[in-house]
């Protein structure tokens, strides 16, 4: 499964919440953390706010493109 996240870095409260996406089929979500975007802490942070919200482990989660932006790519691959 593919999402779409914006992220909030060095924020007070820290959790997912899905947003109403424009295209059918296409889940947004806004991940809020509390980690800066520095060393790559908050990619991991987002990953690890996503396992938890999924109920997945965090290797089954991976970044397919923005690694550097606020705009970003995950691709969840649930193992049934």
């Amino acid at each position: 499964m593919r999402i779409f996240v914006k992220v909030r870095t060095h924020s007070q409260e820290v959790g997912v919440k899905e947003i109403n996406s424009v295209r059918e089929g296409e889940r947004k979500f806004i991940v809020s953390v509390s980690e800066k975007p520095v060393d790559n802490l908050a990619n991991r942070a987002v990953i690890k706010e996503l396992a938890r919200y999924f109920h997945v482990s965090r290797s089954t989660i991976k970044l397919i493109s923005g690694k550097n932006y606020k705009e970003k790519v995950f691709e969840i691959n649930k193992i049934l």
